[in-house]
């Protein structure tokens, strides 16, 4: 496995992120306009991980924590605004074949973006993961968990997240 750094100039990287954005239930998912502006934001960490025959098998999002709080803080009014050496995980995605109970693609995402983040400056991060999935942030950053609670995002069909707040 390994993860790259991918932007808008990369051959065929809309259409992979498209496919990727698809796993997710519609009031999660991004359109392509979204994943051009994403792609285009230098402020951005848009990573792929692809197998060792080079498919892509995963993407994540990463987006300054202050933008994250401008989109979604109507919904958490308990996310502030920080001094700006935050990263927040925006969007995850693993395609099917590769989601396994060890959660190894997951992990491989979220250590890549936490490894570019921190080489960017930043010294935390944050996330809204869906239900069940803070169970895998939780022993990945055990005792380094800063924040932890509950909330619905009206945003995304008032479903349940868990929070968390965490250090690099």
């Amino acid at each position: 496995m390994k993860a790259r750094l991918v932007g808008i100039k990369d051959p065929g990287i809309l259409e992979i992120i498209l496919g990727m954005e698809s796993i997710f239930p519609q009031e999660l998912g991004y359109g392509e306009e979204d994943v051009i502006r994403n792609l285009s934001n230098s402020r951005n960490f848009n990573i792929i991980v692809e197998n060792d025959n080079g498919e892509p098998i995963g993407y994540i999002l990463g987006i300054p924590h202050t933008d994250a709080v401008i989109s979604l803080g109507h919904d958490d009014p308990i996310m502030e605004n920080h001094d700006g050496r935050k990263i927040y995980v925006d969007q995850l995605a693993v395609v099917a074949d590769e989601r396994d109970s060890e959660h190894v693609v997951f992990k491989f995402l979220v250590s890549s973006l936490a490894k570019e983040a921190k080489r960017a400056g930043y010294e935390r991060w944050s996330a809204h993961l869906a239900m069940g999935l803070q169970f895998i942030i939780d022993e990945m950053y055990r005792g380094r968990i800063i924040a932890s609670r509950r909330v619905r995002l009206a945003s995304c069909g008032n479903l349940p997240f868990a929070y968390r707040e965490g250090e690099i």
